[in-house]
């Protein structure tokens, strides 16, 4: 393990983390601004809290396949930030985990993610292209905020709620793909959203939705027979 608190290293650029380590502590390399290459080693199984957290310099990470926690704040405010592998085998992305990677223009949700926690990805200014994975169940508060490059989401099937300020000023947000069952929809999930033409829903389902959506936006909805169930 590595401690917590354990580097001061704004000077540092490159560090491999050996396979003996299966924990790395709070913040340890938080405000390592010069880093830009990180290894980490096969027998890694937790990033704690804030780890990466304002390394401004940091522009790939690949978290290894053993990993099944990565702590709030993770990689906060990693700037240059553009390229992440996350393994199979992830059950959950924390609050915070990507907030303000504001080079983070892509990336590839594990199919085992259950959960992903409030502003996860806030403020991702550059990302135009997510997949939900199926088995997601709730989005959070500030999820996606402030991802100004998203164009498009779709809700997976078994989302049946979608939190406060959930997609809010998602300035080029065109359209939304609703799944038949979200019980919940906070009244500002998509405040801000000014690009908004279609909420795509499945047959029969407009009412369903006019009881879950703000009144602005019922002109939105429209129905599609294709629309997984």
């Amino acid at each position: 393990r590595i401690g917590p608190f354990a580097f001061e290293c704004t000077g540092l650029s490159s560090i491999t983390i050996p396979a003996s380590v299966n924990k790395i502590g709070e913040s340890v390399f938080e405000e390592c601004e010069s880093l830009t290459d990180v290894v980490l080693s096969d027998g890694l199984t937790e990033i704690e809290d804030k780890v990466f957290a304002a390394c401004t310099s940091l522009s790939t990470i690949k978290i290894p396949a053993g990993v099944n926690k990565i702590g709030k704040d993770a990689f906060f405010s990693c700037e240059r930030l553009t390229d992440v592998i996350l393994p199979d085998g992830l059950t959950e992305i924390k609050d915070g985990v990507f907030a303000y990677c504001t080079g983070l223009s892509s990336i590839k949700i594990p199919t085992s993610v259950n959960k992903i926690g409030k502003s996860a990805f806030e403020g991702c200014e550059s990302l135009t292209d997510v997949v939900l994975p199926d088995g997601l169940t709730e989005i959070e508060d500030n999820v996606f905020a402030c991802c100004t490059g998203l164009s498009s989401i779709t809700i997976p099937k078994g989302v049946i709620k979608i939190g406060q300020r959930a997609f809010m000023d998602l300035l080029n947000l065109s359209r939304v793909i609703l799944p038949i069952g979200v019980k919940t929809i906070h009244a500002d999930a998509f405040e801000g959203c000014d690009s908004l033409q279609e909420i795509l829903v499945p047959a029969h389902k407009t009412d369903y939705y006019k009881k879950r959506l703000p009144s602005e936006l019922w002109d939105k909805i429209v129905e599609l027979d294709d629309i997984k169930q």
